[in-house]
């Protein structure tokens, strides 16, 4: 897949950079924003070595406006073609767990293991939409001894 991948380095204003990874089946990666444009592209590179940067692709391009318009919050929901090749049945059941949580609600990871133990997997577009650690307000993605940057 990596050598059929590109991908886009987008900046999203007050979130920071974002990496965008599409095949030639749909979005395959999206990166959470970081600080630098080098260290989204870090992100991916990790990630996948072998994408090339694709900054004019349409389909790129396309995604980018959509994630930059969620994060602004003039957007629910994502309307591209998504490539789950190579992503396992658990984090399916993670999607769709997370999918179940109305748009601007929050809930905690244990809310969603609990959602995801025994599911079935479904492979499911979700936004992340921000998640509550059981000992205070608002956490990041990661373990739950981490506050989110914001």
């Amino acid at each position: 897949m990596a050598a059929n991948a590109c991908y886009l380095i987008f900046e999203a204003p007050t979130w920071g950079w974002i990496g965008l990874v599409a095949s030639p089946q749909g979005l395959r990666l999206l990166t959470l924003p970081r600080p630098t444009e080098a260290a989204a592209l870090a992100a991916l590179a990790s990630r996948l070595p072998d994408a090339a940067a694709a900054p004019d692709d349409p389909f790129l391009r396309e995604a980018a406006q959509q994630v930059a318009a969620f994060l602004a919050g003039t957007r629910r929901d994502f309307a591209v073609a998504l490539d789950l090749g190579g992503h396992t049945p658990f984090e399916r059941a993670v999607w769709a767990a997370v999918l179940r949580i109305p748009y601007g609600q929050t809930r905690t990871y244990t809310w969603v293991a609990d959602q995801v133990a025994g599911a079935v997997p479904v492979a499911a577009a979700a936004p992340a939409p921000a998640q509550v650690g059981r000992r205070s307000p608002l956490w990041g993605a990661g373990d739950e001894s981490s506050p989110a940057p914001c």
